[in-house]
């Protein structure tokens, strides 16, 4: 047995290198296919170079992505987006079946990003001979793999113009199934800082984001994710005015059963200061229930193949995105979901205000959406029902609130809401076009019948 077992461990051994070089054919077609699918999926990274130099134990792997303006949102008052860079990815691949000290794979690659033209000399600005960004990554034997994105921190910098930027760095772990059936993500970012030279600011502290997803249909996924974002503040210019948000949270979550998805959004905060009000928090929660997959996944994917069409001019593909809306989206309503909100509130230390309730679209039809279709009929399937709670302390300690407490005040006298133990509440209902509160009618900007006034007494004659 011993001699056996001998045998075994020298025909692996004599055989590993020739497994070694065979799996350097399969790795380079796992890069051509992941090449393909961003060729495809991301259109504002183009390929415009690609070399793959296969080995014994390593390859290596050169491809050169040019970011397009599309990538990019313009910021307000600019003409234009950042122009058009390159970057090269350097990718050093080890094969397996053994590709590193603890890994275990078709492969190992360690990646290196090369920015080239102008953005050059602004990376080398703040991360100095750092390496601006690093990939480790393994590629699993049957299609998955994980990866982990670092970059590292670098001190508070001058920059040319007066400005000034930190960074805390950045960390991402990533694992993803066969075909992306399936990924998780785990990212932190300790720290992001940048102020401009006529004193604005913007300071981002302790952002965390998980996710754990998997495929539901093509190219729809279910799953959770959640952001943290410890503390948020931003400055005016001139540092006229201070706004900061602590414990900022969001998370979202999708569950899909008998073809249909469900899927809410919580947004909360803790402290928001600003210079004249400060609250204790904010939410904003929504569920949006009985959406019909398929024609779900019709509208999303639409829409990313017209966002990513990069041969249309802004305006037409906004325009063609709303086509998308109105062809797609029909099908989506004419299900009947309807938008659940759970929560929509604000508090500070005197009190708070919660609004919750629900919103339906009823029978609707691919004809509310067709050109020069009918808003007031299309208004007419609407179907809201409201629930609002606001304290008056609180209403009447926020700028401007003693005369809202005035017109609540009016409101409650004419029955459109109710006034007790210090609480303002109301039932709001949008039903066949008609709104009403407290079962009410309400007109704005029509004045409530004034009370019959009765004619003065007269004489009696002498």
């Amino acid at each position: 047995m011993k001699r056996i077992w001998i045998g075994v461990i020298a025909a692996l051994i004599l055989l590993y290198p020739l497994m070694a070089w065979l799996m350097g054919f399969a790795i380079e077609k796992r890069f051509d296919a992941a090449i393909g699918e961003m060729r495809e999926k991301a259109p504002y990274a183009a390929v415009t170079e690609h070399h793959f130099r296969r080995g014994w134990y390593t390859s290596q792997d050169d491809m050169t992505l040019e970011i397009s303006r599309g990538a990019f949102v313009p910021v307000p008052g600019d003409a234009a987006a950042p122009a058009a860079f390159q970057i090269t990815i350097h990718s050093v691949v080890h094969h397996g079946p053994l590709c590193g000290w603890n890994c275990v794979g078709l492969a190992g690659a360690e990646s290196h990003i090369v920015v080239a033209g102008p953005l050059q000399p602004v990376v080398a600005g703040f991360f100095g001979t750092l390496e601006p960004l690093l990939i480790r990554s393994r590629l699993g034997f049957f299609g998955g793999g994980s990866a982990v994105i670092s970059s590292p921190a670098f001190e508070d910098k001058a920059l040319p113009d007066g400005a000034h930027a930190g960074w805390g760095g950045f960390e991402a772990e990533v694992g993803y199934g066969a075909r992306m059936d399936s990924y998780a993500m785990h990212m932190t970012a300790p720290r992001a800082m940048y102020s401009s030279s006529d004193g604005k600011r913007f300071e981002m502290t302790g952002t965390a984001f998980d996710a754990r997803r998997k495929r539901l249909l093509r190219t729809l996924y279910a799953g959770d994710s959640a952001l943290k974002i410890g503390h948020l503040a931003i400055t005016s210019a001139g540092g006229a005015g201070t706004v900061t948000v602590d414990d900022l949270r969001s998370a979202a979550s999708s569950r899909a059963d008998n073809g249909y998805m469900t899927m809410s959004v919580k947004t909360g905060t803790g402290t928001i200061a600003t210079g004249p009000l400060t609250l204790t928090g904010v939410h904003f929660d929504f569920t949006f229930r009985h959406l019909e997959i398929e024609s779900l996944e019709r509208l999303t994917a639409a829409l990313q193949q017209a966002n990513g069409n990069q041969a249309l001019a802004p305006a037409a593909r906004t325009a063609q995105m709303l086509s998308v809306l109105r062809q797609q989206g029909a099908s989506l309503l004419a299900q009947q979901p309807e938008l659940a909100v759970d929560q929509i509130s604000f508090a500070n230390a005197k009190g708070e205000a919660v609004l919750k309730g629900v919103v339906r679209l009823q029978d609707v039809t691919s004809a509310d959406f067709a050109e020069g279709a009918d808003a007031k009929a299309f208004m007419a399937k609407l179907d809201l029902d409201l629930d609002l709670t606001l304290d008056e302390a609180l209403l009447q300690s926020l700028p401007g609130g003693t005369n809202g407490d005035k017109q609540l005040l009016s409101l409650s006298d004419q029955g459109l809401l109710t006034h007790d133990n210090g609480k303002f509440h109301t039932a709001i209902v949008f039903r066949h076009g008609q709104m009403t509160f407290n079962g009410k009618p309400f007109q704005p900007g029509v004045a409530p019948p004034s009370p019959p006034v009765s004619p003065p007494p007269v004489a009696p004659r002498p």
